[in-house]
């Protein structure tokens, strides 16, 4: 049977008394990861590879906040549902060559998706409708209403995938989005709650931002930050770490929860 796949980590965790993150003693006294910087990118060794160290932007965004958004429900059957984890690997965090600074988020199924995004760190945070042609278990194009920001209202941009098998968004006018998700950055479905979704996106340097979304479109963010391996989570009133693995795509915690990147 289809699951639906978002919902909220943190507040329903702290109000359960935290037993999906719990940090034990370990957690809280470990010692402060090495890092290094080059370029005036942070490299994390253990999560990032060289090309990506190399590549990571510096990014910033605006502090904290709590929204509601209307956002389709990524869904799988079960892990092993290799056809719908294809057709979902469009989720994820883009970069817009046009808006360095800016992000693009798409979260969806495989009928529809929601795209936030912003141009600036000084601009407007937008949730736009998206509707996407599936052929075969295969993404074709989105068409994107950005009639809310001033733009067209039936934009239709395709989707593809370049040689490392990175998913990308080209449109008419010759721009390109591409699915820039350097270390731990990206889209993540919860293992202990299907219902459950992190979206990471680095802010600058180790800095990170992590959008919470639960089944009611609710969204809180808190901060994070990135060591090595581990990515320590500042939810409140307390601080939970989760290991990250480049290689697999996940966070994994003390308790045997898993975060899994789409």
């Amino acid at each position: 049977m289809i699951t639906p796949l978002l919902a909220v980590i943190a507040i329903l965790v702290l109000v359960d008394g935290g037993a999906a993150f719990h940090p034990s003693q370990s957690q809280q006294t470990q010692r402060q990861p090495q890092t290094s910087a080059r370029g005036g990118a942070f490299c994390l060794n253990a999560v990032f590879s060289r090309r990506e160290c190399i590549s990571l932007l510096t990014i910033t965004a605006p502090a904290s906040t709590i929204a509601t958004i209307l956002t389709p429900r990524p869904v799988l059957a079960d892990d092993d549902d290799v056809a719908a984890k294809v057709v979902l690997n469009y989720n994820g965090v883009y970069t817009d060559p046009n808006h360095t600074k800016g992000y693009r988020i798409l979260i969806g199924n495989a009928e529809s998706a929601t795209i936030k995004l912003q141009d600036d760190p000084s601009g407007n945070v937008y949730n736009l409708p998206a509707q996407m042609k599936v052929s075969d278990g295969v993404v074709e194009n989105f068409s994107f209403d950005f009639s809310a920001k001033g733009g067209p209202s039936n934009i239709v941009g395709v989707f593809a995938k370049d040689r490392e098998g990175i998913p990308i968004i080209t449109f008419p006018d010759g721009n390109s989005w591409k699915k820039g998700e350097t270390g731990p950055i990206g889209v993540y479905y919860d293992g202990l709650n299907p219902k459950k979704l992190y979206v990471i996106r680095q802010l600058k340097g180790p800095e990170l931002t992590v959008d919470i979304i639960d089944g009611n479109g609710v969204t809180s963010t808190i901060k994070a930050k990135a060591g090595n391996p581990t990515i320590t989570f500042e939810f409140p009133g307390r601080s939970i770490s989760g290991v990250a693995s480049l290689k697999k795509k996940t966070i994994s915690f003390e308790d045997g929860n898993v975060l899994t990147k789409f």
